[in-house]
């Protein structure tokens, strides 16, 4: 399989985009894949700066209902009117960000998906989005460092986000199980040692090949730390009793969070940035 950055953060060149959001390409199996498609149109414009044709895209998944993470999906849609975009059904709840006493929006309303209905193929926990790759939620809430300012709607009333709309990818590279897998995960909310479990205790005896993942450690900006740094020691502790391969951070990790797993992970972690590529 082979993965490739479209937009981030930070970029590996000048001639690349950046903004706070995230996207993938993934092909794997001979198909071509979309999980996630920033805040804008910017990954498609960036798609097109490293030669990367949209229009041969296979399907796409969207990890959850930020609008750092979805705000790009009408510039996909100009690229492939009829393609299937995969999510939670969770992401028809409201989500907010607390802002002193407002509540801002921060991803799309039930009007969006609605209007989309043919594209999106809604799922509960479990999804084969083709062959060797699954879409899974979260199923294990051990303790974890969560963003108290995130926030959602349920049952009429604005509470803090429990994450249920997001999902994480799982790939098989030479699509035989007991050859390993790979764990793509876009912000981890509901936390990356969670996540990691999630996915051993579905595939027990399959080793993780590698993990690509933004973990939410620091604000918008990716410099100012949103946890303490006894709670990032943590997450890489238990990570590396994991045994897993190598780590590939981005997005909302941050250069402040990367820097703290790196004092910690040594050279099995790296950041990602746009334009650039992995494969396993």
């Amino acid at each position: 399989m082979k993965l490739l950055t479209l937009i981030e953060n930070t970029a590996a060149s000048d001639k690349l985009y950046t903004e706070h959001g995230l996207s993938f390409y993934i092909e794997h199996g001979g198909k071509s894949f979309l999980f996630d498609t920033g805040a804008s149109d910017l990954f498609a414009k960036n798609a097109s700066r490293m030669l990367v044709d949209l229009r041969t895209l296979h399907a796409a998944a969207i990890s959850h209902n930020h609008s750092d993470h979805i705000g790009g999906v009408d510039a996909l849609l100009d690229y492939c009117p009829n393609i299937k975009i995969f999510a939670k059904k969770d992401v028809l709840n409201g989500f907010y960000k607390k802002a002193g006493v407002f509540h801002v929006p921060i991803g799309q309303g039930k009007d969006f998906f609605e209007k989309r209905a043919e594209n999106f193929v809604l799922f509960n926990q479990f999804q084969q989005m083709a062959d060797g790759i699954f879409l899974l939620s979260n199923e294990v809430f051990e303790p974890a460092f969560t963003d108290k300012t995130l926030l959602t709607k349920k049952n009429g009333k604005v509470v803090a986000d429990d994450y249920t709309h997001e999902i994480f990818m799982v790939v098989f590279p030479t699509g035989d199980i007991e050859d390993g897998y790979v764990v793509i995960s876009s912000c981890s909310h509901s936390g990356i040692v969670n996540i990691l479990n999630t996915a051993r205790q579905t595939w027990e005896n399959a080793p993780v090949l590698g993990l690509v993942a933004g973990i939410h450690l620091t604000a918008n900006s990716g410099k100012k730390l949103i946890c303490s740094a006894e709670e990032i020691e943590k997450q890489a502790d238990l990570i590396k009793e994991m045994d897993i391969g190598p780590i590939y951070v981005c997005h909302c990790a941050g250069q402040k969070g990367y820097e703290r797993l790196k004092i910690h992970l040594g050279d099995q972690i790296q950041y990602l940035r746009a334009g650039e590529e992995l494969e396993f």
